[in-house]
């Protein structure tokens, strides 16, 4: 691809350890363990945005001695009772990449197929085993992790998984005690605004230090967000990163517009017909692809917000905090997330018509 139209997030990913810019500790263990041939399956588990596909694909660069790993695509259907199912997959010559987790309660059946066919061959590469990387292994059903667990135990000897996950509460144990787990922690702003700055120089963009961390404060530590943004910005309007006022992101994501509508909405919310526009404004969001999870908690921002602001009692923010705590709970242990994101919004509104007694 030319450089000129390739995503800063591409362009820019690291080639070997030696380029990471944060998580060295580590890095220094996933190179240790890439000179070992006989590893026990591996967890790696950090917050979206820390690299964890990243320093996956470094650790099989390290153990496979390559300077670069060509990946394909392909879809692969996978017959399921009686219908089948299309699973995308990214493959090289030395490992496999799924996310079964996207099919919902069909991941446990779509997984057996998918090894079933995996396993019948060998590898051809000089480690005696495949490497399987599964994306959000920590959004799979009980039914497939348990299924997983009889997995790791009879085909050790002729693959190892890679999990990428972002939280282990919703792993079980028999799945975590069998791997060694890797901790990606997120990058510092001082550590993103270090990395705009680089790709800045590179790029040749003239900037103002002061929206460079501006950009890395709204990314929420999250460098490809911060990355993703910092190249919008200086496609449609590089005027802003040198401007002495403040950037406004509600006017660059259409998301933060989107959920600004959702608070005002809520705090406006009087009649049980206002839950229609509610529920709409969560609709556009989710269409979007915007995390579930992620709605509750910035909304949870705007209304610890709107508590100080308006000087109501701590009380409500501790209440407040004990929804989303519930909510999040219960969004983790269903499949619908409308419905647990529309519960969190209307125990809101609820409280806010009775002043959070």
């Amino acid at each position: 691809m030319n450089e000129e139209y390739q995503l800063f997030i591409d362009k820019y990913v690291p080639q070997s350890f030696d380029m990471v810019m944060f998580n060295h500790e580590c890095a220094k263990k996933l190179v240790a363990c890439s000179k070992a041939i006989d590893i026990p399956h591996m967890i790696i588990k950090g917050c979206v945005g820390t690299g964890r596909k990243t320093f996956a694909t470094l650790y099989l660069k390290e153990k496979y001695h390559l300077n670069n790993i060509p990946t394909h695509n392909q879809r692969v259907e996978i017959k399921v009772t009686s219908k089948k199912i299309s699973l995308l997959l990214l493959y090289s010559d030395y490992h496999y990449i799924i996310d079964p987790s996207v099919h919902g309660v069909y991941d446990r059946l779509i997984i057996q197929g998918f090894l079933k066919d995996i396993l019948q061959t060998k590898p051809i590469s000089i480690v005696p085993y495949h490497t399987i990387i599964i994306m959000n292994a920590d959004k799979l059903t009980i039914e497939a992790q348990q299924s997983l667990r009889r997995t790791l135990e009879k085909n050790v000897g002729s693959c190892r998984f890679i999990f990428i996950i972002e939280q282990e509460k919703t792993l079980i144990e028999p799945l975590i005690s069998r791997c060694i787990q890797m901790r990606l922690s997120s990058p510092t702003t001082s550590q993103i605004t270090d990395v705009l700055k680089n790709m800045c120089v590179h790029e040749k963009i003239s900037y103002n230090i002061e929206q460079i961390q501006h950009i890395a404060h709204y990314s929420d530590r999250n460098v490809t967000k911060a990355m993703n943004t910092l190249q919008y910005i200086s496609s449609i309007n590089p005027s802003m990163l040198i401007s002495p006022r403040p950037i406004d992101f509600s006017q660059i994501n259409i998301n933060d517009q989107y959920l600004e509508e959702l608070y005002q909405h809520l705090i406006n919310a009087k009649q049980p017909t206002d839950i229609l526009d509610l529920r709409q404004n969560i609709y556009l969001l989710l269409v979007q692809c915007v995390e579930p999870v992620d709605i509750m908690k910035k909304l949870y921002l705007h209304m610890v917000q709107h508590i100080k602001e308006n000087k109501k009692p701590n009380c409500m923010v501790f209440r407040l905090t004990n929804m989303l705590s519930k909510y999040e709970n219960t969004l983790k242990q269903g499949s619908k997330p409308i419905y647990h994101i529309e519960g969190f919004v209307v125990s809101i509104a609820e409280r806010l018509a009775n002043t959070f007694p």
